[in-house]
């Protein structure tokens, strides 16, 4: 009588574990496809702002030849990095939607918004640099989710369980030191937009500016800034002002 009554309970404590887990795989199932949905668009989303980058960086889009194009609405006459801005932007905006729930339909109201949200040929450079470091600063943000959801969910499946009901908030806690240090970069990248310092590399050359010295010591009495021409060297830092107001330099550390 003992032992079927410990086979009673054990069997028991095997369903109500069954279905805690099945249950936190039904919760966990919407934020999975989120997170897949966002590894699928990576790659993409790496290309697009590359792309766009490139394009701003030219110099040859805000001009007369892409403003008769769109006026004539003949696209023999747009400017090859017009053509490219275009091109990607459509990309960046059908990359956008394919992460929203499946069967989302957009007003035409909302997808003109969405589409004048991204940079065009109409907006100065400064609107548009604006406009792509915010999607790197998003992209940022969303590869780094995506690390941390694959570490925490990983630490349950490697032991063959089913990661917790509450799979996202755990990512998300984990989440808020990188958002408040990514704000705090992008905040300061913005004010360096609009005060001209950043005027021929996009952000991306910013942050990989940032990526390539970051535990690398400088000079003695030097830091390392990143010049327009999007190289980075170690200034001494008694030069650091005049490069600042001269040469559009940016500090790095």
């Amino acid at each position: 009588m003992i032992q079927q009554s410990q086979l009673a309970k054990a069997k028991m404590s095997q369903k109500e574990e069954m279905e805690t887990s099945k249950r936190a795989f039904e919760e966990n199932k919407p934020f999975v496809e989120q997170m897949t949905k966002i590894r699928d668009g990576l790659a993409t989303k790496e290309i697009n702002l590359f792309r766009i980058n490139e394009a701003l960086d030219s110099g040859n889009v805000k001009t007369w030849q892409n403003f008769m194009a769109d006026y004539f609405d003949n696209e023999f006459i747009r400017s090859a990095e017009g053509a490219e801005l275009l091109s990607a932007t459509k990309e960046e905006f059908l990359s956008d939607m394919q992460q929203m729930p499946s069967g989302t339909r957009l007003n035409q109201y909302l997808e003109k918004n969405m589409r004048e949200a991204l940079q065009t040929i109409g907006k100065n450079v400064e609107s548009n640099r604006i406009i792509t470091r915010f999607q790197e600063f998003k992209h940022d943000l969303n590869k780094e989710k995506l690390k941390i959801y694959d570490n925490t969910r990983n630490k349950y499946l490697d032991k063959g369980l089913e990661p917790p009901r509450n799979l996202q908030f755990m990512v998300d806690d984990q989440l808020k030191e990188y958002t408040n240090k990514k704000q705090k970069e992008f905040t300061k990248d913005v004010k360096d937009i609009r005060s001209g310092k950043i005027k021929s590399s996009g952000g991306l050359a910013l942050e990989d500016a940032r990526k390539r010295v970051k535990g690398l010591p400088s000079e003695p009495g030097t830091v390392w800034m990143l010049a327009p021409d999007g190289n980075t060297y170690p200034i001494p830092k008694n030069k650091v002002k005049e490069m600042q107001s001269k040469e559009g330099g940016i500090i790095l550390q």
